[in-house]
């Protein structure tokens, strides 16, 4: 057997495996960390982090607490604090962008170093598993396939924008640095998270910003921290990763528990736990900014 058929040979067992994920944020990179620890040969394909890296503007803050925003592993030893002792890095809640999107980096690294930054551009069905096609054309099989690719495909804009220019209407995930926007007029449609932290980047360097809203009033998160020093009461209320308001929060805690609800009324109970809000701690730095709420875009024109 010639030197270039052994090669082609390896090559061909190397991509086989037991379990392939596609993508490498957050999910993907967990999820291969819980099958390698499974004993499980996994491959994994894309850039990490790159939604957080090239979907969020720079001077962002994660929402979530510090406790949710661990990216899980099946020994809990790459959690936040992990990453600060071992990189020397210096941060606290609100966790900045840059911070954990070094964070992410510092967990592939740790839990998965074979990661393949190639992308995937087909998964056909393959006997009893999967045929994966990679972008240079490479062949990849494996017996399951788990999509993590996040949410950078899918950003969702009011239909009235849908016949206007870039040039003029962009998504807030279009952005990775606000600053084009400098002495400009801008107003930011939502008043959600995404919307407000926009806003108040957009207020930090000289731009004209309004908000609009469809809410009846703009929702903070984190306001009433008392209620997170009650002892057991808190514990009933509020679980470790809090989102969601009292009670509900104690709820979605437990997935498998939640799971188990009528699909009506996860419907409900999720939809109030996630529903458009900002992190409390940005009110002060948004009270210059003008805000109407309850009002809906009806209609949008290009003029100049």
């Amino acid at each position: 057997m010639t030197m270039a058929s052994n090669l082609a040979r390896r090559s061909f067992f190397t991509m086989d495996f037991d379990a392939i994920i596609v993508g490498a944020g957050p999910f993907g990179l967990s999820g291969a960390a819980y099958l390698k620890h499974k004993g499980f040969e996994v491959g994994i394909f894309g850039d990490p982090m790159s939604f957080w890296q090239n979907h969020m503007p720079a001077g962002m803050f994660l929402r979530s607490n510090w406790a949710a925003s661990h990216i899980s592993d099946p020994e809990n030893k790459l959690t936040l604090d992990h990453f600060k002792a071992d990189a020397g890095a210096t941060f606290s809640q609100p966790i900045p962008l840059q911070n954990f999107v070094a964070y992410g980096n510092w967990y592939q690294q740790k839990a998965v170093p074979n990661l393949d930054r190639r992308q995937v551009s087909g998964v056909e069905k393959n006997g009893t598993g999967f045929k994966v096609t990679l972008s240079n054309g490479e062949i990849a099989k494996s017996r399951r396939v788990v999509i993590a690719t996040g949410i950078a495909p899918f950003p969702w804009m009011p239909p009235e924008f849908e016949q206007l220019p870039k040039s003029h209407v962009t998504h807030s995930s279009d952005h990775c640095d606000l600053s084009r926007f400098r002495g400009q007029k801008i107003l930011v449609v939502g008043g959600g998270q995404s919307a407000l932290d926009a806003a108040r980047l957009l207020a930090a360097i000289e731009v004209q910003v309004e908000v609009v809203a469809k809410q009846k009033e703009i929702r903070w998160v984190g306001q009433n921290a008392w209620l997170h020093r009650l002892g057991l009461l808190s514990w009933c209320l509020y679980s470790n990763y809090d989102v969601g308001p009292a009670g509900i929060s104690r709820l979605v805690g437990f997935p498998n528990l939640f799971r188990t609800l009528p699909r009506s009324l996860q419907d409900k109970i999720g939809r109030r736990a996630i529903r458009p809000a900002g992190t409390g701690w940005q009110r002060p730095y948004l009270a210059k900014v003008p805000m109407t709420t309850d009002c809906s875009v009806t209609r949008a024109k290009l003029i100049g």
